[in-house]
């Protein structure tokens, strides 16, 4: 029998694996449909700034941060349908906050916001769904964004959204199913961009270890230098 590096999962982890890829290639599709409107009528019609602005558009493209953010909170399903409502919920909030100061134009997804909006999001879905609390020092490290402003994030999300977290069984259906049959998307697809991913994923941890142990290296090689500093 040959040996596993990792234990053999079981068929309903596997499917449920399969559609958590699939869901997350749907949704990324959608909002990246959304970030290109938003952005072109961004040109005429500036959105007001938030708190989920970045100073810096983001490089990494919003399909592999969502990739990212699932497999590092270890999302399910119903969390990633939650994270749409969620979203859903908070364009209109803020939509309504620009009519009301008499504009016409609602609040877009942009390239500049998009990446703080979902993960405000899943993270509020995550916390809701499951009934799990990452510490925000832990969520900190992961996600890359500092303690204080995710604190300011998830608040700022849960003011505009009324804090409604509550999602009926009859709007969770429909989403669910709107974005479950999605067409156009094969099961081959879903594996190759599992795979395309957790390459990526393996190498971004590979490189980051690399340059940690070569900064541990420079501070012994440091500490060899100077040890009277460290006898003190």
């Amino acid at each position: 029998n040959k040996l596993h590096s990792q234990p053999v999962k079981a068929e309903d982890e596997v499917e449920e694996e399969n559609m958590l890829f699939r869901l997350a290639i749907v949704i990324s599709y959608i909002f990246q449909s959304k970030i290109v409107e938003g952005d072109a009528s961004g040109k005429k019609n500036k959105n007001p700034k938030t708190y989920f602005d970045t100073k810096e558009t983001p490089e990494i493209s919003i399909k592999d941060y969502l990739f990212y953010l699932i497999c590092s909170l270890k999302a399910h399903p119903v969390t990633l349908i939650l994270m749409v409502i969620y979203i859903e919920r908070l364009m209109m909030s803020l939509s309504n906050y620009i009519y009301e100061t008499g504009q016409s134009t609602p609040f877009f997804l942009t390239l500049n916001n998009a990446h703080r909006i979902v993960l405000t999001a899943l993270i509020i879905a995550h916390k809701y769904s499951m009934d799990v609390s990452y510490p925000f020092s832990v969520l900190s490290k992961v996600v890359g964004v500092s303690l204080s402003e995710l604190k300011i994030l998830e608040y700022e999300f849960l003011f505009f959204m009324k804090y409604e977290l509550y999602v009926s069984e009859d709007l969770y259906g429909k989403f669910e199913e709107t974005l479950k049959q999605w067409p156009g998307l094969t099961q081959e697809q879903i594996i190759l961009e599992q795979e395309k991913f957790r390459a990526k994923f393996f190498a971004n941890i590979a490189e980051a270890t690399q340059k940690e142990e070569a900064k541990e290296d420079d501070e012994d090689k440091r500490n060899d230098k100077n040890p009277d500093e460290n006898s003190e």
